[in-house]
């Protein structure tokens, strides 16, 4: 908790609430309300991590294939394998190309389909179908859920969100 913030004047415990993780870790009030505020008004930022994670997906689900993890430190010949030909190998090594992890399609692929996803939702809220948010992002927090902070109206929804992002 942040300097001059009051200490918690009961704590409840998740358990008492409807099971989401195994286990249960007790909150203050003020905690559980800005959990659940974050949560009902989640925003994200696009392109990012997870856009990429599904456009990824979409691609291995087509028959395109992912690079092993262990990809760098491979057997030059093993590592030659993957690629279609030596040009291929040689943007993968140089970092121009094949950064995705898809040894099949290149990054230009990758992006362009990021940028329809991107597209299709920025359709769905022109139509009205989904509302599009403004957040704050706090690199650095411990726990990850508090790094993107949404706003609502222009305003923090949940101050308390803040002490606990710090």
């Amino acid at each position: 908790m942040g300097a001059g913030s009051p200490a918690p004047s009961k704590i409840y415990s998740a358990s008492a609430l409807p099971p989401v993780i195994d286990g249960s870790y007790p909150v203050d009030p003020e905690t559980a309300a800005a959990v659940e505020a974050a949560s009902r008004h989640q925003v994200g930022s696009f392109p990012n991590e997870e856009t990429v994670d599904w456009v990824f997906r979409h691609f291995v689900s087509q028959g395109k294939t992912p690079l092993p993890d262990d990809i760098d430190g491979g057997d030059e010949k093993v590592l030659r394998s993957w690629f279609r030909d030596s040009n291929s190998l040689e943007d993968f090594r140089s970092g121009r190309d094949f950064q995705y992890g898809l040894c099949d399609v290149c990054d230009r692929d990758v992006e362009r389909a990021c940028q329809s996803v991107y597209q299709s939702f920025r359709r769905l809220i022109d139509h009205g179908e989904i509302r599009s948010g403004a957040h704050v992002r706090f690199r650095g927090t411990l726990i990850r859920f508090f790094e993107d902070v949404p706003l609502l109206d222009q305003q923090w929804i949940d101050a308390y969100t803040v002490v606990l992002a710090e």
